[in-house]
C-alpha cells in the first residue's frame, strides 16, 4: 500500500511539471482503494486530472492457459522454478486476487472494461478526445502475434542515385517530384522486395502446415514475417492452395501512401489499400528542398527550426508533429491485424511509426535513418516490444541481414538544435 502511494504521488508530481498521461498500474482491485485515487486527485487541485479506470476481465480457461505458460517461460520471476511449480504459483496468485476482488461498477466513475480480449466492451462516463481516443485504441490492440514491415519507396526516376547514397533523414533528403515513378534500380528492389517477402511467408505457413498445427497454438514459430490469428482463434491454414500471389485464410496486409513510387515500390505484393494518411510530410512552398538547402533559402524558418524540429511547420507545409496527428488512424488500422503488415511510406512517416512501436523517443525522431532500398522488418518479442531487423539486398537479389537488435540508428544532426519541443 505504502509504495502504491508513493508511485501515485510520483506521478501527480509529473502532472505539476508539464505530464499529460499518466498510467497507474497498481492492484487497483477494491472500490476502497479506487475511492482513495479519485479522492487524492481531485484533492490535486492543481493539475486538475481526469481518471479513467480500464479493466480487463478473461474467463477463458484456454486464454488463460496461454498466458500463464508465456509467463513462466518468459519470465525472470520463474527461472528457479519447474515448469509445473510456475504454473501453480500464478495459479495461487490469481486466486488470492479473485478473494479480495471487487468489480469496477461504481456508477460515478468513468472506466472501460475489456471481456475476453475485446470480444465485449463496455464504457461508462467517458467523455472528451482523450477518452474516445483511449477506447477505440484498446478496442484495436491484441494479444496476436505480427510483424511490421516498413518500407522507404524506391528509387524514382531522375534522381541519379543522389538520394540512394545519402537522404537517410530530412537533412539531406530530396524528395522525389510528386507524380515519379521508381527508376531501373527502383524497380529491381520492388521486384526482390516482393520475392523475399512471399518466400518467407509461404515456408513459414509450410512448415506450420506440416506440423499440423494452426498459427494461434504455436507462438513459438513466431515467423520471420508471420503472425497467428487473433483472439486465439483456431483458423488453419492451407498453404498448398498458393496460387501466385494469393493465401486461403491469410495474407498481407499492404498500406501505401498515395505517391506512384510508393504504390509502384509495393507491385510485387498482390492487393494493396492507399492511404492519404501515409504520404509524405508536405513541404510546402519549400518543394523538393532538403533541410540544409532551406538553410541558405530560408533562414528564418531554419532559425525556427532549430528551436523547435518538431512543431515548425514548413512554409505552407507541414510540421512532424502535423504528421503525426494525422498518423494516429494508421496506428490503430496496424494495431488490429493480425495478419503481417507491410507499410510503404515516406522518410517522415517512417520515422515517426519507428518511434511509436519501438518506444524510441519521439522528440528525437527527425534524426532515424531510413536507408533507401532497405527492409526494416519489426518482430514481435515478449512484453509487446519489438526486435528491428534491417536487410537489403546484393546484385544477384540475395537478402542480407544488415543490422538486427533493438537500437535503432540515428543520425547526427549537421546543423544542430538549440531545443526540444514538448511533444503533445
Amino acid at each position: 500500500e505504502m509504495y502504491a502511494q508513493m508511485a501515485l504521488q510520483d506521478m501527480l508530481l509529473w502532472f505539476s511539471k508539464g505530464g499529460e498521461v499518466g498510467i497507474f498500474d497498481a492492484t487497483n482491485t477494491t472500490r476502497a482503494r479506487r475511492k482513495r485515487i479519485v479522492r487524492v486527485c481531485r484533492e490535486n487541485k492543481q493539475n486538475n486530472v481526469g481518471i479513467i479506470f480500464i479493466e480487463s476481465i478473461c474467463d477463458e480457461e484456454q486464454v488463460i492457459l496461454q498466458n500463464i505458460r508465456s509467463k513462466v517461460k518468459n519470465s525472470p520471476d520463474f527461472r528457479k522454478m519447474s515448469h509445473e511449480e510456475g504454473i501453480r504459483s500464478i495459479r495461487e496468485r490469481i486466486r488470492r486476487y479473485r478473494s479480495r476482488y471487487e468489480p469496477v461498477d461504481e456508477e460515478q466513475l468513468s472506466y472501460i472494461k475489456l471481456f475476453n480480449l475485446q470480444s465485449r466492451v463496455l464504457c461508462n462516463r467517458v467523455f472528451g478526445r482523450i477518452g474516445k481516443a483511449l477506447l477505440e485504441y484498446l478496442m484495436a490492440i491484441h494479444i496476436g502475434h505480427r510483424s511490421i514491415v516498413l518500407v522507404r519507396p524506391g528509387e524514382g526516376e531522375g534522381s541519379n542515385g543522389i538520394n540512394r547514397s545519402r537522404g537517410q533523414t530530412l537533412f539531406d533528403y530530396q524528395s522525389e517530384e510528386r507524380g515519379a515513378h521508381l527508376s531501373e534500380e527502383g524497380r529491381r528492389f520492388a521486384k526482390n522486395m516482393g520475392d523475399y517477402l512471399w518466400k518467407i511467408y509461404k515456408r513459414t505457413l509450410m512448415r506450420n502446415s506440416d506440423s499440423n498445427s494452426s498459427l494461434s497454438s504455436r507462438p513459438e514459430e513466431a515467423m520471420e514475417l508471420g503472425a497467428r490469428p487473433r483472439r486465439g482463434s483456431e483458423t488453419k491454414l492451407n498453404p498448398r492452395s498458393w496460387d501466385g500471389r494469393t493465401l486461403k485464410g491469410q495474407k498481407f496486409k499492404v498500406m501505401t501512401s498515395l505517391q506512384p513510387i510508393s504504390m509502384d515500390t509495393a507491385e510485387h505484393l498482390g492487393s494493396r489499400e492507399e492511404y492519404a494518411t501515409l504520404n509524405p510530410l508536405h513541404r510546402g512552398i519549400g518543394g523538393r528542398s532538403s533541410l540544409l538547402q532551406m538553410r541558405a533559402k530560408d533562414p528564418e524558418f531554419f532559425n525556427q527550426w532549430k528551436w523547435s524540429p518538431l512543431s515548425t511547420r514548413w512554409p505552407g507545409g507541414e510540421s512532424y508533429d502535423d504528421v503525426r496527428r494525422r498518423l494516429m488512424s494508421i496506428i490503430i488500422e496496424v494495431e488490429q491485424q493480425s495478419t503481417p503488415v507491410v507499410i510503404v511510406s515516406h522518410i517522415a512517416v517512417l520515422q515517426l511509426l519507428l518511434a511509436y512501436f519501438t518506444g524510441a523517443s519521439v522528440s528525437e525522431c527527425y534524426k532515424i535513418k531510413i536507408p533507401m532500398h532497405t527492409i526494416i522488418v519489426l518482430e514481435p518479442c515478449q512484453g509487446g516490444t519489438y526486435k528491428i531487423k534491417t536487410l537489403r539486398f546484393d546484385e544477384q537479389g540475395k537478402e542480407k541481414v544488415v543490422d538486427e537488435g533493438t537500437e535503432l540508428e540515428m543520425a547526427v544532426s549537421p546543423v544542430g538544435t538549440l531545443g526540444v519541443s514538448r511533444f503533445r
